[in-house]
C-alpha cells in the first residue's frame, strides 16, 4: 500500500525548502507560541487564521502580533451569533417561553 502522509522530517524539511503561502491553526490552546513559530515558514504578504473555541486565547495572540508588529490589517471576530425577531417598530432577541 502506497504512504499517502508525509513523514513528520519530511514535512519539516518541506516547510524549511520552500515558503508556505497561507496558514491554518486550530487549537483548543494557546496559539500564541505556535503562530509565532511558524510565522517564519509564512511567505510575506500570505493569509493566515487561527480558530480558538475562546476568545481569550486569541486576544492574547492579537495583542503579541500587535505589538511586535508582525502583521498588519489583523482582525479579531467572534462566531457567536444570535437570532433577533424583526417585527415593525420593534426588534429584538428572539425569546422561547
Amino acid at each position: 500500500r502506497k504512504l499517502t502522509r508525509y513523514s513528520p522530517l519530511e514535512s519539516c524539511e518541506g516547510l524549511r525548502s520552500r515558503p508556505c503561502d497561507s496558514l491554518v491553526i486550530v487549537t483548543r490552546f494557546e496559539p500564541t507560541s505556535t503562530l509565532l513559530d511558524l510565522l517564519k515558514y509564512l511567505s510575506p504578504s500570505s493569509p493566515f487564521v487561527i480558530y480558538c473555541e475562546y476568545i481569550e486565547p486569541l486576544t492574547d495572540c492579537f495583542r503579541a502580533l500587535q505589538k511586535q508588529s508582525l502583521a498588519i490589517n489583523i482582525r479579531l471576530m467572534d462566531t457567536w451569533m444570535r437570532e433577533y425577531q424583526m417585527l415593525p417598530g420593534r426588534t429584538h432577541p428572539s425569546m422561547n417561553m
